[in-house]
């Protein structure tokens, strides 16, 4: 193997897996916005749904008016592979799904649906054999199992075929019954390539919604990724704030876990109001905001305690100040990797924790009478106003918890962008 002339950030990997695992990933959270989108619009040839609920028993379970719901699996696939045979191992392994769900939760699931970047095979083979493989022409031709046709044996052979990985996969008793009522329930779907299918979703989908059409295309995209982590978070198996995207029914066993994986197409709605009615997004009030320096940060924290020690605040609240800052530092970092959230969302988030603990500092000083050791003051405002922020208007700080804005807080008086006394030299260091 001979030595590149560039440098290992001037080459593509394309063979990394990592990356072809997120973007299949992606693609699945993407077709969420197709599902809610849709719903909103209430196309003719697409169902409208009340909600969806995301990684739960499948990709997408889609609650239906009648109290049904829809299962949805997306499988993608580099097209180079070949048609969708109904054969093939990861077909079978959703059929295989598809028909434990129905076994489990009897006369709940209305349809199933299999969406793929890649075509099935092609129906219009004069090869039996091949055609039986065909997924749609099979499922189609399910029903006439029992006539006489000069077919019979090619789908008798494929349908035995998939008895077996179903026996396979730990399930002996088979019924035929449920079995064929699950394959003829099953819709083949295409969904847009992967190629630009985020912009497809955006153009063909999104604004369709009455309204959306006509705002600026910034405004469009960072509503879109707003759903796409909406939908990321909700299809994770935990979730910080739960209640922050659901609506909690008293009446419903539901338990909250599975509560905060369902999104509301209410909730889109509302959400589509609110960026009609907000031209000034908090965004915008950042743009030239610089923010921390993350991983860069010291962990012993010397400045903050210095400059906090000189406001004369107390021990205890100055550590856990620290403690919080080092977490808040973790967690930005965390949240910056999540599909939708970028350094847009976080600068929003800096700039409202530093423009409280300025607004906290002025009013301080000015009720200070002369001293300059006013930094108990302006903590206790701090404090006053962040669980404010977090409990009355969340949206604005994505949700983010009250203890993270603190340790923002801290984070911010390591950067020297926040005192809590007169600025002063600090020791060993050259600000």
């Amino acid at each position: 193997m001979s030595a590149s002339i560039f440098s290992p950030v001037q080459v593509t990997n394309w063979n990394d897996p990592g990356d072809e695992t997120l973007r299949n990933f992606r693609y699945q959270v993407c077709y969420g916005i197709i599902l809610l989108a849709d719903s909103i619009i209430n196309r003719a040839d697409r169902k409208a749904y009340i909600s969806v609920y995301c990684e739960q028993q499948d990709d997408f379970l889609c609650e239906l008016p009648n109290g049904k719901y829809d299962a949805i699996q997306i499988k993608t696939s580099t097209p180079e592979n070949g048609e969708w045979q109904i054969t093939d191992e990861q077909i079978l392994k959703t059929i295989y799904r598809f028909y434990h769900i129905e076994t489990t939760y009897p006369n709940y699931i209305e349809n199933y649906y299999i969406v793929s970047n890649t075509r099935y095979a092609d129906r219009r083979s004069k090869d039996v054999t091949e055609l039986a493989k065909c997924p749609t022409t099979f499922c189609e031709a399910i029903s006439l199992l029992n006539h006489n046709n000069d077919n019979k044996e090619g789908f008798i052979n494929t349908y035995i075929n998939i008895k077996e990985y179903i026996f396979k996969k730990g399930i002996s008793s088979i019924n035929d019954k449920t079995l064929l009522s699950v394959l003829r329930r099953i819709h083949w779907t295409s969904g847009p390539s992967r190629d630009g299918f985020f912009e497809f979703i955006v153009q063909s989908h999104l604004t369709q919604i009455p309204g959306i059409s006509s705002w600026q295309n910034n405004k469009i995209i960072k509503f879109a990724n707003e759903i796409v982590l909406r939908i990321f978070n909700s299809s994770s198996l935990s979730n910080a704030q739960p209640d922050r995207w659901t609506v909690t029914n008293s009446k419903c066993n539901q338990h909250i876990y599975i509560n905060h994986k369902r999104i509301f197409i209410d909730e889109i709605k509302k959400l589509v109001q609110f960026y009609e009615n907000d031209n000034n997004l908090a965004s915008d009030y950042y743009s030239s905001y610089e923010p921390i320096r993350l991983a860069a940060i010291d962990r012993a924290m010397p400045i903050t305690s210095e400059k906090m020690q000189v406001g004369q605040i107390q021990h205890k609240h100055i550590s856990r100040i620290k403690d919080l800052a080092l977490t808040a530092e973790r967690k930005l970092m965390e949240l910056s990797k999540i599909p939708g959230f970028d350094e847009n969302n976080i600068k929003v988030i800096e700039g409202m924790v530093q423009s409280i603990c300025e607004e906290a500092e002025l009013s301080a000083t000015l009720n200070s009478d002369g001293e300059n050791a006013y930094g108990s003051k302006m903590l206790s405002s701090v404090y006053s106003s962040l669980r404010t922020v977090s409990n009355n208007d969340s949206k604005v700080i994505y949700g983010q918890p009250y203890e993270l804005l603190l340790g923002v807080a801290g984070l911010l008086t390591e950067e020297c962008k926040i005192w809590w006394s007169p600025e002063f030299i600090l020791k060993g260091s050259q600000i």
